[in-house]
């Protein structure tokens, strides 16, 4: 069976070290690429909380859309009001869904 390849987004919620380390242990299903790292937006008290050890040795990877994640994951925290109106929320995901096929655009 082919290898999933898994990149991890975020090592700072209270379950994302036993989620890599889960990943890591089924090595014969998930091959892991990376990680990006979020502990630069998070608070102190969530800091503390990260277990390196089950990113220890993997490619701490950056992409163009970190500066787009870093601010997803403060509007959902709530520390940061979401610069969006729902409006626009809305659009995006009618236009996900008529690009997948799974609805008509009709706009």
């Amino acid at each position: 069976m082919k290898k999933l390849k898994n990149a991890q987004l975020g090592i700072t919620r209270e379950h994302a070290s036993g989620k890599m380390g889960a990943a890591r242990r089924l090595s014969d299903v998930f091959e892991v690429v990376g990680v990006v790292d979020d502990s630069a937006s998070t608070t102190a008290r969530q800091n503390a909380m990260i277990s390196p050890k089950p990113y220890e040795g993997l490619k701490r990877m950056r992409t163009r859309y970190d500066a787009q994640l870093i601010e997803f994951a403060q509007c959902g925290r709530g520390e940061i009001e979401n610069p969006y109106p729902y409006e626009h929320e809305l659009l995006v995901q009618e236009v996900l869904l008529a690009a997948c096929g799974n609805t008509n655009w009709s706009k």
